[in-house]
């Protein structure tokens, strides 16, 4: 392997590793893919890094099981003057148009949270693909330095249901 490849290796696992320990899901769902269509990574770097995202992403959905309410697209204003979706320096009241302000704050939060858990549920469904099939053509992978500690951290409910169903 090139020392070129031995660097781009060592930059993506260490930028997995760093996303993980902060549980930034958005950065792993940005990285996932850089790792899954890398030909070059040996598959002990793409199982090390695809158990640290699902590690996440399983803790993530554990404590979150229920999707987060939805956004609205465009909110309304809270007296009916004014339509959905205008901006708030146009609203004359300024009552009006502080509590308009506070609406479009939670309606962000919210629409953060949806697209939080809708990432994170589909970053563990891509990553569970991988993670399976390797899994369930080599189990010898398991054993290797660095891999059985991540592959122990995830739940036994989780590591049952990798082993068990077919690709």
């Amino acid at each position: 392997m090139s020392s070129l490849s031995l660097a781009v290796e060592r930059d993506l696992e260490s930028e997995v590793a760093a996303a993980a320990s902060q549980d930034n899901i958005t950065a792993l769902s940005e990285t996932y893919p850089r790792i899954n269509g890398n030909k070059t990574l040996t598959i002990e770097v793409k199982l090390r890094s695809c158990l640290r995202i699902l590690d996440v992403t399983v803790r993530y959905l554990t404590a979150n099981p229920n999707r987060p309410k939805d956004a609205f697209m465009n909110v309304a204003p809270p007296d009916g003057r004014y339509r959905p979706g205008i901006a708030p320096e146009d609203i004359d009241d300024p009552v009006i148009r502080a509590k308009y302000v506070d609406m479009l704050k939670e309606n962000n939060i919210a629409r953060d949270k949806s697209n939080r858990w809708v990432r994170a549920g589909n970053l563990k469904s891509s990553v569970e693909r991988y993670v399976r099939a390797v899994v369930t053509n080599d189990p010898t992978l398991l054993d290797k330095d660095g891999i059985k500690d991540l592959w122990l951290k995830l739940p036994e409910e989780t590591r049952k249901e990798l082993q068990t169903r077919k690709p």
